[in-house]
């Protein structure tokens, strides 16, 4: 979306008064390759390099850091406080898995790398591509067919904290009082001087989490576990309370239903399958031993799977340590 670096021109412009502002523009082109690929690229980068406080940076991969911390180390810059990819993309149709990886290594990449308490991220993509509630048309949404950004994100610890109209906001942000022509205009569309269709898309702004912010839609994740009931002592209020205990964090709410039962010819004990449904508008995962939400069923599974086995007598006898 800033193929030619326009965006990156109006937004220094604005930013003139402030010289408390550095920005770093960058791009994975090189050089020579940006001005053949953009007719106004090279007004654009000339413009760029005579401003105060901005650096422009070529050949640099927004989902590999290594290179931009070398010229953070360089000018002793330890954070940012805001990174902006406008409309990302790959060359190609049918890539929507390409284009889940693109954003989560872009956000694994970013998040090593922003202020952890005020710093953010913003991702404008298209309509339809981020397969938010926010989309114009979200019911109509085939929920596999977008990039599911603030999944990816979640994925990167991030929770997306604001969402807005890219035609209300970035579309909007021009080099007022300048009369040669270079305001922001979206391009990058295979590579060249093509604009691409950028209205109806969505500006989506993620932080890193706290429990004083808040995910603008709850993340939410679903998974069916197959385990094992004692039916004399077991209840969902018992199982929500194992849950509770190995999660040991308010931010997380769930519901669990059940799924099927069964019980095998023989054998005192219940096989049972539940659905249980985890959401928060606070976190960006289970937050359990190191975001490994799978960790946390295994471990799940065998706490109940060892109760179930219990005697009654075993069972009321750890029910009162627990309760000492």
């Amino acid at each position: 979306g800033d193929g030619d670096l326009s965006y990156s021109l109006s937004l220094c412009r604005c930013l003139l008064n402030d010289y408390n502002v550095r920005v770093y523009c960058t791009t994975l082109d090189s050089r020579g390759k940006l001005l053949e690929n953009y007719s106004r690229c090279a007004q654009i980068v000339e413009c760029l390099e005579s401003l105060r406080n901005v650096c422009v940076l070529h050949g640099i991969d927004g989902t590999n850091n290594g290179l931009i911390k070398e010229y953070m180390k360089k000018d002793k810059v330890q954070y940012f406080d805001r990174i902006v990819w406008n409309f990302p993309h790959l060359c190609g149709k049918s890539r929507i898995h390409k284009h889940r990886k693109l954003l989560l290594d872009f956000f694994k990449s970013s998040v090593e790398i922003i202020e952890p308490s005020e710093g953010q991220v913003w991702v404008a993509l298209t309509k339809g591509q981020g397969g938010t509630p926010r989309e114009p048309e979200y019911e109509n949404l085939v929920k596999g067919n977008t990039w599911q950004i603030q999944y990816k994100a979640a994925q990167a610890g991030l929770i997306m904290t604001d969402v807005f109209n890219t035609d209300d906001s970035i579309l909007k942000l021009h080099a007022t009082g300048f009369r040669d022509g270079l305001g922001y205009s979206p391009r990058g569309f295979h590579n060249g001087d093509h604009t691409l269709n950028s209205k109806g898309g969505l500006c989506h702004v993620f932080s890193l989490p706290d429990m004083m912010k808040h995910s603008v839609y709850r993340l939410v994740w679903k998974y069916d576990l197959a385990y094992m009931v004692n039916p004399e002592t077991f209840s969902f209020s018992f199982m929500g309370d194992v849950i509770s205990i190995l999660l040991q964090d308010p931010g997380i709410e769930f519901t669990i239903s059940d799924v099927d039962v069964y019980q095998r010819p023989g054998v005192a004990t219940l096989d049972k399958t539940s659905t249980i449904i985890f959401s928060s508008s606070t976190n960006a995962h289970l937050k359990y031993k190191g975001r490994d939400n799978n960790r946390f069923l295994i471990e799940l599974k065998t706490a109940l799977d060892n109760l179930a086995l219990m005697s009654m007598e075993d069972y009321n006898f750890n029910c009162n340590i627990t309760g000492q």
